[in-house]
């Protein structure tokens, strides 16, 4: 049996010589009996024709050490058999106290027989969960500026004291606000905008100065959608922030990502830019005093933070005192009542209170995505293998699902051609006497289907086992469904179309052509694909968000007066809808109240003359109502500068 003696505090273990005359000299390292002659360090070969092992790394500072489960090494700090302890160790189960690894340089000690010894040294490398917060003064500065935004945002923004539903300037003001704090927090961090971001800020200041023009109510869902989508999606490709460093096919996972997991992970961030006022700056006041002013900062959102728990205390108290408490507290809510400030301060207190979350979600956005804290949640390699794993279907089952759909529209199309395409004609089919019968019927049903043959392009492609590239018969299926598709689509617009011609427009008609011109953009934008490579994700997001800017910068409400008031005019309508008029200041605006004036002003039907001039004599003293304030707009300043006069005398007046 071969003896393991550590020699020296330092030194690599050696050898000692076997005591059997027949052991084999190259199955032992050697020792100071039996020198060995020096070898460059590396792999070398061995007497015995073994391919020894190379040197061992030195490893890294922290990492932990395996050792090796071998009969050569075992656990520090025991003894050899014949070592200092004198101690025996079983057969095959020799124990080393050397340090392990061996030095750089120094071979790996080998067994008499039996295979050659291998490295078991893994380095183990610490994982950071994130990277730490080096803040500045321009993260504390931008600190203080997000309590701002949040205060501003539930004052002219939200629906408690700022109904975004009604537009106003201070939705238009707050915007342009938020868009400049975040270019100067990116000009004084040194970041460069990315070239994508600024088609994001276009459409984030220009869907934002719509609410200061006109009150839009009937695009409040998509406007609103598409301002606070653009305000961080913006965010998040101006700091480098998106999976692809672009708009890419990874949306929906940057979506989670910047909505979700990169400002509630950095939820609490902002009073760590608070405490960057002393970091990276020469003080010029002691660390005593910076520290004291740091502590009236957190002592003030403190304050702000116990006003609804005082709000929830108080009653209770009021009502187990004997009278005493209530009657301290009457006599100061007399005294402020007296000052006439008392509406305002509760206002701003609340105001302050509930922008305090604002204020955490913006900062831990914003200077998370700055700072790369936790921008990594979603890997984009994980997801890649993720969609690589759904590659489970056979490619010969995918077209077959996909020839047999569009053989189906082949032959549904064929055997409905005089009822589809008589809208074409702008001919009613046999059966239908009235236009909206017509319309109706199978309208909402093809866009339906539009929508589901996206959806199964975009699946088949996802597992197919063969990508789209490589299989031939899977792109000309695509070209063929994503054809047969812009024909349904065709035909659900000449229905739409004749459907406006007989009874006139509506803002909801309107946004259904849009969408159907929206999806039309993207299946030619798929058949375009098979010949070009490119994101579609970010042709379809790039192209709806521009669509739905500009229907919000047209003002359809207003659009949708003026033509039905000139279709009315010119007797191509049989009647004339006041209901837009009627809300005129929370839909089409000046636009509107002018398309009812005109309308009052020149009808021959005395009954709609005097109901327009109560709706206009009504909306324009609720025009009147919101001068001066933030929910004001161009709209109603120009609504109460028109002149609305006796419905009998404009009309007689226009006679002459």
């Amino acid at each position: 049996m071969n003896n393991y003696q550590p020699v020296g505090e330092n030194r690599p273990p050696q050898f000692n010589a076997p005591q059997n005359a027949n052991a084999q000299p190259g199955g032992c390292a050697p020792n100071a009996q039996n020198p060995a002659p020096p070898q460059p360090p590396g792999n070398h070969q061995p007497a015995n024709g073994a391919q020894a092992p190379g040197v061992y790394p030195p490893p890294p500072p922290g990492a932990r050490i395996p050792h090796p489960p071998n009969a050569m090494a075992q656990a520090a700090g025991g003894s050899s058999q014949g070592g200092a302890h004198g101690s025996s160790a079983a057969p095959g189960r020799s124990r080393a106290t050397g340090p392990y690894p061996p030095p750089p340089g120094a071979p790996i000690p080998q067994p008499a027989g039996g295979p050659p010894l291998q490295s078991a040294y893994v380095p183990v490398y610490p994982v950071k969960e994130a990277q730490p917060f080096n803040g500045t003064r321009a993260d504390a500065w931008f600190a203080i500026a997000c309590f701002v935004l949040g205060f501003l945002f539930i004052r002219w923004v939200t629906l408690l004291f700022a109904p975004v539903i009604a537009g106003g300037l201070g939705v238009s003001l707050f915007t342009g606000v938020y868009a400049g704090t975040v270019l100067v927090y990116a000009r004084v961090r040194h970041i460069r905008p990315a070239a994508a971001s600024w088609f994001w800020l276009v459409i984030l200041l220009a869907v934002g100065a719509t609410y200061g023009l006109w009150p839009g109510g009937s695009m409040f869902f998509l406007r609103a959608l598409l301002l606070f989508g653009a305000a961080v999606y913006w965010c998040g490709s101006l700091f480098g922030g998106l999976m692809a460093h672009k708009s890419s096919n990874y949306f929906f996972f940057d979506v989670i990502n910047l909505l979700f997991v990169v400002p509630l992970r950095n939820f609490g961030l902002i009073f760590k830019g608070l405490a960057s006022f002393k970091q990276g700056e020469k003080r010029k006041t002691s660390e005593n005093s910076g520290k004291t002013r740091l502590t009236w900062v957190y002592a003030l959102l403190g304050l702000l933070l116990c006003i609804p728990l005082l709000f929830l205390l108080l009653p209770m108290l009021i009502q187990a005192d004997g009278g005493v408490f209530g009657q301290m507290l009457g006599g100061v809510a007399r005294w402020a009542a007296s000052l006439q400030i008392l509406p305002e301060l509760w206002d701003g207190l609340w105001q302050l209170v509930l922008g305090f979350p604002v204020a955490l979600y913006l900062f831990g956005l914003i200077a998370g995505l700055s700072h790369k804290r936790y921008t990594n949640g979603i890997d984009k390699k994980g997801v890649a293998r993720g969609m690589l794993a759904l590659r489970v279907i056979p490619g010969a089952t995918v077209a077959t699902v996909l020839g047999v759909v569009c053989a189906l529209y082949v032959v549904f199309i064929a055997c409905q051609v005089p009822y589809f395409f008589s809208a074409f004609a702008g001919q009613r089919p046999p059966g239908y006497e009235v236009y909206s019968q017509l319309a109706r019927d199978g309208f909402f049903e093809l866009c339906r289907i539009a929508v589901i043959n996206l959806g199964l392009l975009a699946l088949a492609c996802a597992v197919c086992q063969k990508k789209r590239q490589d299989f031939t018969p899977l792109r000309w299926l695509s070209i063929a469904l994503s054809a047969l598709t812009l024909l349904l689509i065709a035909t659900a617009f000449s229905k739409m179309a004749l459907y406006i011609g007989a009874y006139g427009l509506t803002a909801r008609r309107v946004m259904v052509c849009v969408f159907l011109v929206f999806l039309a953009l993207v299946c030619g934008a798929v058949i375009l694909l098979q010949f070009k490579a490119f994101s579609i994700v970010r042709f379809a997001l790039v192209a709806g968000a521009a669509l739905v800017c500009l229907l919000c910068l047209t003002n359809p409400d207003g659009a949708v007066a003026r033509y039905n008031a000139g279709r009315y005019l010119d007797g191509s309508l049989p009647g004339f809808d006041t209901t837009l008029v009627a809300s005129a200041t929370y839909r089409g605006g000046a636009e509107a109240f002018e398309a009812g004036r005109l309308v009052m002003e020149n009808t021959t039907d005395s009954a709609l003359r005097s109901e327009l001039y109560q709706i206009l004599f009504s909306e324009q003293r609720t025009a009147r109502e919101t001068a001066g304030t933030i929910n004001d707009t161009l709209a109603n300043q120009r609504i109460r500068a028109m002149e609305v006069s006796s419905a009998e005398y404009r009309y007689n007046r226009y006679k002459k």
